[in-house]
């Protein structure tokens, strides 16, 4: 009897161990490792591109020096400012001048000239025309003795073929006076035109000699030096540095959402400030790089610094963010918590009452870190970090890990 007492003994301990340990196994089957949690929260949030490019000036000014022509004097150097207006160098004008004065001097010859000879010419017309009017008396005179048989045939004839020579010889006069009309559609005429077009033209090279600065800016290269002649190539550039910009090229995946205007935060390498900028120029076209490693076509998009300063100068590398959307003070959550089920609906892991609850969701702006919830969750509402992919709806969640 107490051995059939001691086997029942044996056996009830046994099955409360064996119920014990499926308790054990069974906790562990619904119950999640210890997990990184976080609260639903209220952010700010941007989507945005990121890209490298170079400082260069909005505003600049480029001049070519004329390797043909010596530089009489140098105003500026290199590094100093100068406004609008300011005059830089001068150009020897010597040879021009000498040419200029060269054609005035012509200018009033071919006057003079013209001017001689229409008034020789109005000499020789008057002279014909007083010759046609004493041939013109005679002829009548004989014409009238000729009727009344005075004189004879061959006489009148004589009298008729002066009157004739004379209406030639008058009208001849008159051409040659009107050949030297000073009008540009005379000989003379068009020869003055062309005169006046040469000093124009060497007024122009005169004034063009004077070489002055159109921008409000800073002299950063000075190719020039006073009674030298300019080398191929040589030249002087002005930039405005307080109007900069930053060129980036653009993959076309990322260009076409892109627009005139969007904010973007520039930081200048080795400079701890962001500055502001907008995107002022899209380019038209998308253009590859043409390196075997890079063949995606991009655009290149200009962004305009708002607030530049002494610090930062064209030539520097900066790393720009173009912000394609933001939005304030709106709900979100970590980018990892969002899962999405076979039909494509998303949704994440809430926690209530220490269970894992199944939640589906509405979202809307997308970061790299963040994704901005419209519909499904409330403010401060826990939920999973990272849910792993063994999660289940109702898997008991150890909150050690809670944000």
């Amino acid at each position: 009897m107490k051995k059939s007492k001691k086997i029942i003994a044996w056996l009830l301990t046994i099955f409360i161990v064996v119920l014990v340990f499926a308790g054990l196994i069974s906790s562990k089957k619904n119950k999640i490792p210890s997990l990184s949690l976080s609260k639903v929260s209220s952010k700010d949030i941007q989507r945005v591109i990121s890209l490298t490019g170079n400082l260069s000036s909005v505003s600049q000014q480029t001049i070519n020096l004329n390797s043909a022509q010596k530089v009489a004097a140098v105003y500026v150097s290199e590094g100093d400012t100068v406004k609008k207006g300011d005059v830089i160098l001068k150009f020897d004008t010597t040879d021009i001048e000498y040419q200029l004065n060269k054609a005035k001097i012509n200018l009033e010859s071919i006057k003079i000239n013209a001017q001689s000879s229409r008034k020789q010419a109005k000499i020789n017309l008057d002279m014909a025309q007083s010759n046609y009017d004493n041939a013109q008396n005679k002829f009548r005179i004989n014409e009238e003795l000729y009727n009344s048989g005075a004189i004879s045939k061959e006489e009148y004839n004589t009298y008729q073929k002066a009157l004739k020579d004379a209406e030639n010889q008058l009208e001849l006069a008159k051409m040659q006076y009107e050949n030297t009309d000073t009008s540009s559609s005379s000989s003379t005429g068009k020869q003055i035109e062309a005169v006046k077009y040469d000093i124009d033209n060497l007024n122009k090279k005169i004034s063009e000699s004077t070489i002055k600065a159109n921008i409000n800016g800073t002299v950063v290269k000075l190719d020039a030096k006073a009674n030298e002649y300019p080398q191929m190539g040589d030249k002087i550039i002005i930039l405005n540095s307080s109007s900069l910009k930053v060129d980036v090229d653009v993959s076309q995946f990322d260009a076409v959402n892109i627009k005139l205007n969007q904010r973007a935060v520039i930081k200048v390498k080795g400079i701890d400030k962001s500055y502001s900028g907008r995107v002022t120029k899209i380019g038209q076209i998308a253009q590859s790089s043409g390196m075997a490693t890079d063949t995606q076509a991009k655009v290149r998009v200009e962004i305009s610094i708002d607030n530049a300063d002494e610090n930062i100068k064209s030539g520097y590398e900066a790393d720009v963010s173009i912000i394609l959307n933001e939005k304030k003070n709106v709900l979100a959550i970590g980018y990892e918590a969002v899962k999405e089920d076979a039909d494509g609906k998303r949704y994440v892991y809430v926690v209530e009452n220490n269970k894992a609850v199944k939640r589906y969701i509405k979202t809307g702006i997308e970061t790299d870190f963040d994704i901005e919830v419209l519909e499904g969750l409330k403010l401060s509402d826990t939920y999973i970090d990272n849910p792993p992919d063994n999660i289940k709806e109702g898997m008991i969640v150890n909150t050690g890990g809670g944000k």
